[in-house]
Order: structure tokens, then C-alpha cells, then sequence
């Protein structure tokens, strides 16, 4: 794409999230997700102090490659701006978290944008859904899709439960057999309502299962998750 094209509002659209929190302590900056679903171009960040201090460490990553990191300290209503590129159809997240300066109270609104070519060849998605509670374990069931389509790529976003501390273990089985496993942690832990997402290069028509199961990994909370698999592919 040009810079000119980049540059021009009947050719470049944009998707946009929010996240805004005020805190005594600290919280965690959560569910600024985007699908791979786009060829992203440009990515901006617009971050706007709502007490009078506060302290933030933000992230951009694209599946395992980081785009942006960067902490700094900001005021009530002082806007600051941080700019990173994308340059491929990825899954994007931005986390990061919100704490005191001091004895202040903190507070932000951080903005997402994320650019694209409207002229790209469209990219469709196909999106299959589980969730559940626990005291105890619960087995991943039913988190599968059809070989429909030559799928390009597919994205398992994990996200917690409010006041729930959720051990978890996941794997991807493609046409049956274990695939990325590499990219996939042994396992781990998601508390309260942040959230993972893990990206795989699939490249072929094929049957896409997640298993796996998910733990109390608080002892008085219990656990809870809800977990996403999302297949892209092109439209023909």
C-alpha cells in the first residue's frame, strides 16, 4: 500500500476499542483484542489521564512478536499518543496495567485504532464458542470446526471471569494430531477478566479442535473461562 492510499479516508478503515478504569491499586488493561480477520496496517494508541496521577505499562503484540512496550507516568486530562505498525494479517492484543504514583488514586482511558486497506481482499471468519464454571475441573467439549474452508490462520482467545482465578490447559488438534504445541503453554493462569490469545498458521482445509480443561485455581473463588476459537480464510 502507499503512502498516499495510507493516507486517504475513502481507502484506510479502522476498528476501535476502549478500555477505561479507575483504581486505588492496581488494574490490569484487558480486552483490547482485535481478530485476524484484516490485513492491519497502523496501529495508534491514545491514552488520557482521568486522576491526578497515574502510572502505565502498555504492550502491543501481534501473536508472539511485540510492536510496542512502553511505561510513563501521566495527568489528570494529559493525552499522550504512542504509534506502532502492523503490516499483516494478525491477531493483535494490547495489555498491560494502571497503578497508583504514590498515594494518588489512578485512572486512564486507553483508545485502540487499528487500520486497514478497504481495497484488500476480503477476509472471513468462523467463530465457535465455550464456557463454563468451576469448583473443581471442567473439560473443554464441543470446541471444533468443520474442514469448510482453506483457513488461513486460526486464534484461540482465552478470557476470564470476574473475581475468578482460572488454572487452564490447552491444545489444538488439526485434521487429529496435536499441532503448535510450541506456541501453546504448558499451562497457565488468568485472573479476573484478563484474557490470552494464541495464533496458528494453519495454511490448508482441515478440521480444527481445541481440548483441554480448566481449573479452581482459587480456592474460595472458583474458575471460570470463556474460550474463543476463531478460523479466518478468504472470500473466493
Amino acid at each position: 500500500m502507499s503512502d498516499e492510499d495510507r493516507n486517504n479516508p475513502e481507502t484506510i478503515g479502522y476498528v476501535v476499542k476502549k478500555w477505561e478504569d479507575a483504581t486505588g491499586g492496581v488494574s490490569k488493561i484487558e480486552r483490547l483484542t482485535f481478530d485476524a480477520d484484516h490485513n492491519w496496517t497502523d496501529g495508534k494508541i491514545t491514552v488520557t489521564g482521568t486522576r491526578s496521577k497515574s502510572w502505565l505499562e502498555i504492550e502491543a503484540n501481534a501473536g508472539s512478536k511485540n510492536l510496542l512496550d512502553t511505561e510513563f507516568k501521566i495527568k489528570n486530562e494529559e493525552v499522550m499518543y504512542f504509534d506502532f505498525k502492523v503490516r499483516e494479517c494478525r491477531a493483535v492484543a494490547v495489555t498491560g496495567k494502571l497503578q497508583n504514583w504514590y498515594v494518588f488514586g489512578a485512572g486512564a482511558l486507553v483508545s485502540v485504532s487499528l487500520g486497514y486497506s478497504k481495497t484488500e481482499k476480503p477476509i472471513k471468519k468462523v467463530e465457535k464458542s465455550w464456557s463454563d464454571s468451576t469448583a473443581g475441573i471442567s473439560c473443554i467439549e464441543g470446541l471444533g470446526i468443520d474442514a469448510t474452508h482453506h483457513w488461513k490462520s486460526c486464534v484461540i482467545e482465552v478470557v476470564g471471569d470476574k473475581d475468578q482465578v482460572t488454572g487452564c490447559l490447552l491444545t489444538l488438534l488439526v485434521d487429529g494430531d496435536l499441532y503448535g504445541m510450541d506456541l501453546l503453554e504448558d499451562s497457565f493462569t488468568i485472573s479476573g477478566t484478563s484474557s490470552k490469545i494464541f495464533e496458528f498458521n494453519i495454511d490448508k482445509k482441515s478440521s480444527l479442535l481445541v481440548a483441554g480443561y480448566i481449573t479452581n485455581a482459587g480456592v474460595f473463588t472458583g474458575g471460570g473461562l470463556r474460550i474463543t476459537l476463531t478460523a479466518t480464510y478468504e472470500e473466493d
